[in-house]
């Protein structure tokens, strides 16, 4: 399913507009909240929860069963199946009331286990007219009251990322669950590996040749990222390679507790950093690429070059 796209700079104006009409509003809470939301829905540009369906409304009935063992029924101010649950609060104050929000954000806690499928993926906390309170369980858990992320309504319209986190909370939860996204990228970058395996596979003939150096190329990759070897280190191996034109690369393992470069070839200082721990090498006895010369390009074809590098 494609993301909806919204329109913020339409959206901005709406959401300054019905902030300032409930600017100074002391109605109390429970004739308050609906109005708001349905406010905010239509500022939004977003479904409002009217008329009630069982998936989507107002007073959402739970059950829940005590400490003493004894069923209450309780009700979520506003709850909509798959993408959120809504506890209201009305203060009235500039600041808001940490205590209240709180008290508010334990009890949508406890109902939301308690309703007809699994707990929406985000719970909210409003403290009428101004104050509102995210959190997300996309790691399976709300986490605690401080991870929640507050919103300024009085400003929200200056906020074009907190516009568009609302109207996706109402509309397409989804789009903001970071496995998804990291699933999305993954597909692509495959997509990409195997246009790139077609391509060399073309050019070299051999599969297992070009499968065995991709997937080198996405270690080296993933070693960067943990750490285990210098950043940028990869992209400047490759940007080395072309300058120095088709250069066969051939690479045996190196000594223990030195790094390698294949022969003849060589980096910016920069790259004089050991990429292990427990194997690195002293100051005095680091190991870098040699400059590439005639005698080098011929001893590329027996293995690696090495080069002492003076201590820093």
């Amino acid at each position: 399913m494609t993301p909806r796209q919204w329109d913020i700079a339409a959206i901005a104006p709406r959401i300054a507009a019905m902030m300032g009409n409930w600017d100074g509003t002391t109605a109390n809470e429970q004739a308050a909240l609906q109005g708001f939301i349905l406010d905010l829905c239509q500022a939004l540009g977003v479904a409002p929860p009217n008329p009630p369906r069982d998936e989507y409304r107002f007073e959402y009935p739970v059950q829940v069963v005590d400490r003493d063992g004894n069923l209450a029924n309780n009700r979520i101010d506003c709850y909509r199946a798959e993408h959120f649950a809504l506890e209201g609060k009305a203060t009235g104050q500039a600041v808001a009331d940490d205590n209240r929000m709180r008290k508010a954000f334990g009890q949508g806690r406890t109902y939301v286990a308690h309703v007809s499928g699994n707990p929406p993926p985000f719970l909210m906390v409003l403290d009428l007219p101004r104050h509102l309170m995210v959190w997300d369980r996309w790691s399976g858990r709300y986490g605690d009251f401080a991870a929640g992320r507050r919103i300024n309504l009085s400003t929200l319209h200056t906020r074009p990322e907190e516009i568009a986190l609302l109207c996706d909370i109402f509309e397409q939860p989804w789009v903001r669950d970071p496995r998804a996204r990291a699933q999305a990228v993954t597909k692509e970058i495959a997509a990409k590996l195997a246009e790139l395996a077609a391509a060399l596979e073309n050019r070299v003939g051999d599969q297992e040749r070009v499968a065995r150096f991709l997937m080198r190329c996405v270690f080296s990759c993933f070693s960067e990222d943990v750490g285990l070897l210098p950043t940028g280190i990869f992209q400047r191996t490759l940007e080395v390679g072309l300058g120095a034109g088709p250069t066969r690369w051939r690479a045996r393992s190196p000594p223990s507790g030195r790094r390698w470069t294949p022969a003849g070839c060589t980096a910016p200082s920069s790259w004089r950093a050991s990429t292990g721990t427990s194997s690195r090498p002293s100051r005095r006895s680091r190991w870098s690429p040699v400059r590439c010369n005639s005698s080098s390009r011929r001893r590329a074809s027996t293995g690696l070059a090495w080069s002492r590098a003076s201590s820093a």
